[in-house]
């Protein structure tokens, strides 16, 4: 009822205003993640085909347990949860050169790595905001000390 005085003239409006503003920025957001996953969904298929070799590859040193991104949506995710790039159009899902990884401890996103295929090591590795975290040097180790693994599904289908 807009005649309502409880919204017409709000105890705190300048509270109330932060709060309407924030469900509708909140439900705007939500709006773009799904159409960039719509959007991204499109190039599954290119995407399994190119990297279906690598599904399954994880490694854990028992703490950290990093897992490749099986799909274009998982790479939308990651990269809105953890506010960084790689969940952009399709630079790095449909990269013939790299496969993404997600560091993660108990379930809880650490860090993104990327994988070069043709250098054999991780080239990139950051944390929320693109920061790096206390377990950094460890995630790229891991990965790199892994990396015959990832060569041996590549040798494996060519």
């Amino acid at each position: 009822d807009i005649r309502s005085p409880h919204y017409i003239c709000p105890d705190n409006l300048e509270a109330e205003h932060d709060r309407i503003s924030e469900k509708i920025r909140a439900k705007k957001e939500k709006e773009r993640t799904e159409e960039e996953i719509r959007k991204a969904l499109k190039n599954e298929d290119k995407f399994k085909e190119m990297k279906s070799r690598f599904f399954g590859l994880m490694f854990t040193d028992g703490n950290i347990v990093v897992r490749m991104l099986e799909s274009v949506r998982e790479h939308v995710l990651e990269g809105k949860a953890m506010h960084h790039c790689v969940g952009s159009g399709t630079n790095y899902s449909l990269n013939p050169d790299c496969i993404i990884f997600s560091a993660r401890i108990a379930e809880q996103r650490v860090e993104t790595v990327e994988f070069s295929l043709e250098q054999m090591k991780v080239v990139q590795c950051h944390g929320l905001q693109n920061k790096d975290t206390e377990h950094h040097a460890d995630i790229i180790n891991l990965v790199n000390s892994n990396a015959r693994l990832i060569e041996q599904r590549m040798v494996a289908t060519t």
